[in-house]
């Protein structure tokens, strides 16, 4: 049973009931959503198919470059096989600042991507990409004493 509650003048409605919070919901995609990602996805074929330049997709595991990834994949996997000539490369960057958790989520993606590319037969190559020791942010602050700034003392903004 679902019970009505506002919080913060918005509705929100609550289960009592584990197995009616879990059920299957209804779908979603409803036709005007559906022409819109096909149409992302025509967009998307264009764009690859237009000339031979390779893509890069900049991957930091967060919700927009999650979406950008998955969209592109799945828009190349409509091709035909004999379309998909040219290289993507999904890019993400260790600065050696993220914390250990989002590492190996990173990691786990990267290996996911290259693993599912194969099997899928996609030419996406993910790849992590570190900077040297001496140019890292805790070299800099550390090494060379640059004074972090908050962001209300920075002269660019």
């Amino acid at each position: 049973m679902l019970k009505e509650k506002t919080i913060n003048n918005s509705k929100t409605y609550i289960s009592k009931d584990l197995k009616e919070l879990f059920s299957p919901k209804p779908n979603l995609l409803t036709p005007e959503l559906k022409e819109l990602i096909d149409d992302l996805y025509a967009r998307i074929q264009r764009g690859y198919l237009a000339d031979g330049r390779p893509w890069v997709i900049g991957y930091s595991g967060g919700k927009d470059s999650t979406v950008t990834l998955q969209s592109v994949w799945y828009a190349l996997k409509k091709l035909p096989k004999e379309k998909l000539t040219k290289p993507i490369y999904v890019i993400s960057s260790d600065t050696f600042v993220e914390s250990p958790p989002i590492v190996n989520h990173i990691k786990k993606s990267i290996d996911d991507v290259n693993r599912k590319a194969s099997v899928d037969n996609l030419p996406f190559q993910a790849h992590i990409v570190q900077p040297l020791i001496k140019e890292t942010f805790w070299a800099n602050m550390i090494g060379k004493g640059l004074v972090h700034r908050p962001v209300k003392d920075r002269t660019c903004q």
